[in-house]
């Protein structure tokens, strides 16, 4: 019994440094900015860039198959009355469409450079916001995929 315990322990210690050592070193590097002054609909603009590593894809947040495969990208936003997200996050880089080997089903990913966009409003022109989420997303390479990663961002409009 002690030596089933001693393996189980083993392996568990295996995961978590992989899991830390997966996320310490991933693929894909994010930038955040916001849009200094809004445009003529008194909107904002988030930009979200994000890098990938060479031979890496990251999943679209549109996959063909949702309950299947790849975890797709998402946004998250922690809402506050100071502002309001205006729609869904657009993708402004056109996703692959390909059958994956792998999952064995359709997915969309990007490679090399991801842009997405977010319209955002101030409720109070007076006084600025802090836009803060996460954006969680997965990415894979011929030989193996990395488990989900999830990257905070907080961005302030200053009126």
């Amino acid at each position: 019994m002690k030596k089933i315990v001693e393996v189980i322990l083993m392996f568990l210690s295996l995961f978590f440094v992989y899991q830390t050592n997966a996320q310490e070193e991933s693929p894909v590097q994010w930038s955040f900015e916001i849009s200094e002054e809004p445009n003529v609909m008194g909107m904002y603009e988030i930009t979200f860039t994000a890098n990938i590593a060479e031979k890496w894809h990251m999943y679209s947040q549109h996959l063909p198959s949702p309950d299947d495969g790849p975890l797709p990208t998402v946004f998250s936003f922690n809402y506050q009355d100071a502002f309001d997200i205006v729609g869904n996050v657009a993708e402004q880089t056109k996703p692959h469409a390909v059958f994956d080997d792998v999952f064995e089903v359709n997915v969309n990913y990007f490679d090399g450079k991801a842009v997405f966009k977010q319209l955002v409003t101030l409720n109070d022109k007076d006084n600025g916001a802090t836009v803060e989420g996460t954006v969680s997303y997965m990415v894979c390479n011929d030989n193996t995929c990395l488990p989900p990663v999830d990257v905070p961002f907080a961005l302030t409009i200053k009126p």
